[in-house]
C-alpha cells in the first residue's frame, strides 16, 4: 500500500483536514500518503485519488533498497576468494564443482577431479595413497554396498518376498483376510513359551545360507518375540531358530556380521532400538550378512 493509517499517538492528526485541493474534508482517522507525505480522508488515500505529485515514490525506495540488499549478498566473496576448489590432479588449474565445471569424485582414491582427469588413468590413481573419504566419496560408497546388499537380498529371497507382496496386494483391502492370516501366524509361529502372550509380537523371518552364496534357498519361518525385546536380542533368537550361523560376538569386521532389514519400511533395524518400536505384527524381516558395510 502507498498510504498507512496516521499512529494512535500522533494526536497532531486528530481532526486533520484532507490534504486534496478539491476536498479538505475534516477527517478524523486520515491518513498518509507514503509516497508525497500529504494525510488524506478514506477516500482520496490513494495516490490516483489525491493526483500524487510524487506518485511510486514509495515503491522505488522499496525496490532500491531491496536491490541494494541482493547485490550485496550475491557479491559478498567466498573465504578463499575463487570459486569452486582445485582439481585433485596438482598438475591441473582447473577450478572444479562450479556450475560450469562438476566435481568428479574417485572411489579408490577419494579425491575430486575435473571432467579431464575423471578416470583413474589419468589421475595415475594407483599411485596414490588413498585420502580420507570425504563426505559425497562416502555416501557414494555406501550407495554402491547397499545396492549389492539389496541385489543379494531380492536374489536370495525373492521368491518368499514375492508370495508375501502377492499377498498383501490380492487381500489389502480386506481387514478379514489381513486377521485371518494374522490368527494363522499366531497359531503357527514359534517362540519362547514363557513370553506373556500380550507381549508377544509376530513375524515372518527370512534367513540366509551359512555359505553366504545365493545357491541355496535360504531358511524362513514364523517366529514371535517379546515386544520389549531389543533388536540385537531378537536377531540372536531368530539365528538360533533357523540355525543360521551367528559370528557378531566374534568377529571385528562387518563382512560376516549379521543385520535385520524391515522389509515394510525399507530400513536396517538398529541393535538398541526395541522391535515392537518400528515393527508390527504381521511384517517381515530379513538376516543378511554383511549389510554393516554400507551402513
Amino acid at each position: 500500500m502507498s498510504n498507512q493509517s496516521m499512529p494512535d499517538e500522533d494526536l497532531d492528526a486528530i481532526g486533520r483536514n484532507c490534504d486534496y485541493q478539491y476536498c479538505r474534508q475534516l477527517d478524523f482517522l486520515p491518513f498518509r500518503c507514503a509516497s508525497c507525505g500529504g494525510t488524506f480522508c478514506l477516500q482520496h488515500r490513494t495516490e490516483a485519488a489525491h493526483e500524487c505529485q510524487k506518485a511510486g515514490e514509495w515503491g522505488r525506495r522499496r525496490l532500491e533498497a531491496n536491490s541494494k540488499t541482493t547485490s550485496t549478498t550475491s557479491k559478498s566473496p567466498s573465504p578463499s576468494g575463487k570459486a569452486g576448489k582445485p582439481c585433485g590432479k596438482e598438475s591441473c588449474k582447473t577450478r572444479i564443482d562450479t556450475a560450469t565445471q562438476p566435481a568428479v569424485h574417485c572411489d579408490k582414491c577419494h579425491r575430486s577431479y575435473c571432467l579431464a582427469h575423471r578416470l583413474p588413468e589419468e589421475h595415475a590413481c594407483s599411485t596414490l595413497t588413498p585420502s580420507r573419504p570425504t563426505a559425497a566419496g562416502q555416501e557414494s560408497s555406501e550407495r554402491e554396498t547397499l545396492r549389492k546388499v539389496f541385489e543379494r537380498l531380492r536374489t536370495s529371497s525373492s521368491k518368499f518376498l514375492s508370495n508375501a507382496k502377492s499377498s498383501s496386494s490380492k487381500n489389502r483391502d480386506s481387514a478379514a483376510s489381513r486377521i485371518a492370516q494374522l490368527n494363522q501366524l499366531k497359531r503357527e509361529a514359534k517362540g519362547d513359551p514363557s513370553i506373556p502372550p500380550d507381549k508377544r509380537i509376530y513375524l515372518h523371518v527370512v534367513g540366509t545360507t551359512n555359505s553366504g552364496t545365493t545357491a541355496d534357498k535360504p531358511p524362513e519361518g514364523k517366529l514371535y518375540f517379546d515386544t520389549r525385546w531389543k533388536v540385537g536380542r531378537v536377531l540372536d533368537d531368530a539365528a538360533r531358530r533357523l540355525r543360521v550361523e551367528n559370528l557378531n560376538n566374534r568377529v571385528d569386521g562387518e563382512a560376516q556380521r549379521l543385520r535385520l532389514f524391515h522389509v515394510e519400511s525399507g530400513r536396517f533395524l538398529e541393535f538398541s532400538e526395541t522391535i515392537a518400536d518400528g515393527v508390527a505384527n504381521g511384517n517381515t524381516i530379513v538376516m543378511l550378512r554383511g549389510a554393516g558395510a554400507a551402513r
